[in-house]
């Protein structure tokens, strides 16, 4: 049975793909196709299309013109592993990034990696990137520890100088807890409604300057890369976006459930209550201020991705240009007692991921694709040569049938320890160093309310998911 969130997708992208017009769907053989990446920071698949509580007109209009993947994950649920993994094509045990600072090519054995917009240029494309792309945005500050992890002088032709997000107004524009919370996540969970116009934040400023690329003929096809700052922490966005989330008409998200962390192991509680946030955000009864600010940063990100989308549409490139958009991972909302991300669970791991172009034919894909298999489904899509050391699995198959078989895991990887996470249409089966298990038969229990690593009737279920382990006797 499907799914009661894919029924509703589905009843909402039948209405998109009436009311707008298609791309060609035959792929362009006399030229090469353009390539946009927009990406979204720290969004979840709270978004309209997908039956969630943020209203994002703009992303579900792409999703009515490309094909919407409903089990599509990151490999590593902070932002730094996850954008430098499906940047590089390769997991983050491979690529050495398992934290924020970390810089891929100061590994040893990894100096020399392509990246994704390196190999585009390699092959003759322009390269342009505008917001945060790699992690952190443009810095101005040549000797910022963080400059390198952007990878400029390899990856790109241009960068957009701008800074990222909103104004952020310091001291905070609020100490909803009072200092009870004295981990890092406690000092940069905030949030907070600014004065300042759209077109005068660093989100809108980069999305207009990608707009205005797209608004020019080229002699060369280009690769242009948009990262859009909001939703990440702090949830700042102008005041009208607040506006449209009144606080006596925000609910909880549909997957929290009280008492959630009862059947996890040591570690796994450990992670959801790591932050110290649920129990402070609920005392203070500010849940839904954060559910809010949250949703309006997501609307605030969504006008600026439409600003991208809207000149494509009028740029003279609309009809040789594949549009990718994805998030580098999830956010918890109260989901397993957890705010943020850093998890191995549904709110944290799974992203929305559309993929809309010329030859590719809408619709809604529940097969499991993960972040790694961007780089080497657009090398097979636009024809670029494949590289060796990629760990993804191409799912360029998908794109012309959304219900093609595509027998794929997505694995999920953080902090410097072996812990992980194999995710399929079927099970979420993560693993801690510590030896801890949890099982989840996402047919039945979408939300990982229910573990199942110790019932007997799951026996030969998780061993077929301990042989698969990355960190085990298999590597597949």
């Amino acid at each position: 049975m499907k799914p009661f969130r894919l029924i509703l997708a589905s009843v909402a992208l039948t209405a998109l793909f009436v009311a707008l017009p298609a791309w060609p769907q035959t792929k362009l053989s006399d030229r090469s196709l353009n390539v946009l990446l927009i990406l979204v920071d720290d969004l979840n698949t709270d978004i309209g299309v997908m039956d969630g509580g943020a209203r994002t007109p703009h992303i579900d209009r792409l999703a009515g013109r490309g094909v919407l993947f409903t089990n599509a994950h990151c490999n590593a649920p902070v932002c730094n592993p996850s954008r430098t993994s499906f940047l590089t094509g390769m997991l983050p045990p491979h690529t050495g990034v398992r934290d924020n600072r970390a810089y891929f090519r100061d590994v040893p054995g990894n100096q020399d990696v392509v990246t994704l917009p390196q190999h585009f240029q390699n092959h003759g494309y322009i390269t342009v990137a505008a917001g945060k792309v790699f992690h952190h945005g443009w810095l101005e500050n040549r000797s910022h520890p963080g400059r390198k992890l952007l990878d400029r002088p390899h990856s790109w032709g241009q960068y957009a100088p701008i800074p990222v997000g909103t104004p952020t107004p310091k001291p905070p524009l609020n100490n909803w807890h009072a200092g009870e919370v004295t981990t890092y996540w406690g000092k940069s969970f905030w949030w907070g409604r600014t004065g300042t116009p759209d077109i005068e934040t660093g989100d809108f400023r980069n999305a207009d300057y990608a707009a205005d690329f797209l608004g020019r003929e080229r002699d060369r096809p280009f690769f242009l890369a948009c990262g859009i700052y909001r939703p990440h922490l702090p949830f700042v966005a102008p005041e009208p976006y607040f506006d449209e989330y009144p606080l006596d008409e925000i609910d909880w998200p549909s997957g929290v459930r009280s008492r959630d962390v009862d059947d996890l192991p040591d570690r796994g509680r450990r992670f959801a209550l790591r932050t110290g946030l649920n129990n402070a955000i609920r005392k203070n009864d500010r849940w839904k201020q954060a559910i809010q600010a949250y949703y309006a940063s997501t609307t605030f990100a969504d006008a600026a991705v439409g600003r991208v989308l809207d000149a494509l549409e009028a740029s003279p490139h609309r009809d040789d240009t594949l549009v990718v958009f994805a998030s580098d991972h999830g956010f918890h909302l109260g989901e397993k007692s957890h705010w943020t991300k850093f998890t191995f669970w549904d709110r944290s791991t799974r992203v929305p991921l559309i993929v809309a172009g010329p030859g590719i034919e809408p619709g809604i894909s529940p097969r499991t694709v993960s972040l790694v298999d961007l780089f080497p489904t657009l090398n097979e899509w636009i024809g670029l040569p494949a590289i060796d050391r990629h760990d993804g699995y191409s799912f360029a198959r998908l794109l012309r049938d959304p219900a093609a078989e595509h027998d794929v895991i997505a694995r999920v990887f953080q902090e410097p320890k072996d812990h992980e996470a194999i995710i399929d249409e079927d099970f979420r089966y993560i693993r801690y160093a510590d030896g801890g298990e949890e099982l989840y038969d996402r047919r039945i229990d979408p939300h990982d309310w229910h573990n199942l690593a110790e019932d007997p009737a799951y026996a030969k279920t998780l061993e077929h998911y301990r042989g698969l382990r990355f960190f085990g006797t298999s590597t597949q």
